[in-house]
């Protein structure tokens, strides 16, 4: 229900958040059926977006704080600062929100306790990296698909990751963009892929944060759709969101998909398609084009 609430918020039209709905309901249900809290992460990462879209930044900055401390993933939500225009106060506001909910358990069960939680946490979130690496049913990430492919599980996660943070980051340069709103939900759409993709910590039931940005991309994408773009669809349908259940045959899931990550190589082709569009695409700038008409 959060998840649709958060969906239903989406700056789109009816039909359109109807169809992002559709788009990941089977991918919800794999992480319902895990009994875990991604579906409520990708709707504090989306709504995130909506409230700086509202130009509300302290209630971005509350659902920073409440998404980071309730699983990282969240953190991810300071990316969209930049579409913010009162940055610093969003800065402060966030600053203030991190600090109150990480003090607020201190109230119920005091300084002591909760301090050796979040260092408990922490060295337990630096150990579970390495396993992650060795686990067939974790780490489905560009970085597990690359080390089980090579069969090289010493791979380290940097050399990937950094050029991803790269590429990720370049759309950020292309300021006059910003005045689009395909190219700000393009966005939202590319960080949602990039959480998952890029983290060694991803499993099946994580990938409804991805599948939400594979849906808002579809919906976003412009017409008219080209093979290209329904076959990325039913690529990452049938391969991502199909293969962990009896939809999809079992002896392709236990010899291909679980072994070689593969579930993370449609997401990732459908990231990289969307970096293309917002690193070189220009987009229509409605509102720069009424500004230049407004001051000759």
């Amino acid at each position: 229900l959060f998840l649709l609430f958060a969906i239903n918020k989406l700056p789109l039209d009816q039909e359109k958040r109807g169809i992002i709905a559709l788009i990941t309901v089977h991918e919800l249900l794999t992480s319902q059926f895990s009994f875990q809290v991604n579906a409520s992460i990708a709707a504090i990462i989306v709504l995130t977006f909506i409230q700086i879209e509202s130009r509300n930044e302290f209630w971005a900055s509350v659902l920073i704080a409440v998404g980071t401390l309730t699983k990282l993933y969240g953190i991810v939500g300071i990316a969209f600062i930049v579409f913010s225009k009162k940055k610093i106060r969003f800065v402060g506001f966030l600053v203030m929100s991190l600090m109150i909910f990480t003090c607020l358990p201190m109230i119920f069960f005091g300084v002591t306790y909760i301090n050796q939680s979040y260092l408990d946490w922490w060295h337990v979130l630096v150990e579970k990296n390495l396993e992650n690496t060795l686990s067939t049913y974790q780490d489905i990430s560009v970085m597990g698909m690359i080390r089980r492919l090579t069969h090289y599980p010493q791979l380290s996660n940097w050399p990937i990751i950094v050029p991803g943070l790269i590429i990720l980051g370049l759309p950020f340069l292309r300021k006059k963009e910003f005045y689009s709103l395909d190219f700000r939900l393009l966005t939202l759409a590319s960080i949602l892929l990039f959480t998952v993709l890029f983290s060694s910590g991803s499993e099946s039931p994580t990938y409804i944060i991805a599948f939400l940005g594979v849906a808002i991309w579809w919906v976003t994408e412009r017409r008219p759709l080209t093979m290209f773009d329904w076959g990325m669809l039913i690529f990452a349908l049938v391969l991502t969101s199909f293969s962990p259940s009896d939809l999809f045959p079992a002896w392709l899931r236990k010899n291909y998909v679980q072994p070689y990550a593969l579930k993370a190589l449609p997401c990732f082709v459908i990231w990289c398609y969307i970096s293309y569009h917002l690193i070189f695409t220009r987009f229509n700038n409605t509102l720069v084009a009424k500004k230049a008409s407004s001051n000759p």
